[in-house]
């Protein structure tokens, strides 16, 4: 899977849009136009209790996770970057996720029935809202490490994300 910000849209836009779809063999790319030349790549894909949205933030997480002392990193990452401290916490309503292939990223479920076509959920307006609204989540995470974190490494590593 694609990191959720990109250089290359890997898509077509018709008709002046700023939303293609790609489908892929087990889950499918909503693929956002953004401004500047980048571009926001959200998956639907399946999961055991439905379907889920998932932006792959690639290793980058493992900044936290791995961490020796994540009560005082939290501490530290409190005032600067509240946004890091709710998607940590649970805060966010969003989850930092695994899935298979080791990829670390943020999830939201989506209310629809267990295995269901994905191609006809695709349309779906309530799934594309749900898709723009965790796509937005992860550009304000993203602008406030950028921005606000006070460890410099964190700033250097989100490069790792979009090449």
């Amino acid at each position: 899977m694609r990191p959720f910000i990109q250089r290359t849209a890997g898509a077509t836009f018709t008709c002046g849009s700023s939303l293609s779809l790609i489908f892929r063999k087990d889950y499918i790319e909503y693929v956002f136009k953004l401004q500047g030349g980048f571009y926001g790549i959200i998956h639907l894909i399946p999961a055991a209790d439905g379907q889920m949205l998932f932006a792959d933030w690639g290793d980058y997480f493992q900044l936290i996770i791995g961490h020796n002392e994540p009560e005082k990193l939290m501490r530290m990452l409190e005032k600067p970057c509240p946004k890091v401290i709710d998607l940590m916490t649970g805060a966010s309503g969003n989850s930092l996720v695994t899935i298979r292939g080791g990829q670390l990223g943020i999830s939201r479920q989506v209310n629809a029935a267990p295995n269901p076509n994905l191609i006809a959920l695709a349309g779906d307006e309530k799934i594309l809202d749900e898709a723009e609204q965790l796509l937005s989540y992860c550009l304000d995470l993203f602008h406030e490490i950028r921005t606000k974190c006070p460890f410099p490494e964190w700033k250097k590593r989100l490069v790792n994300l979009y090449g």
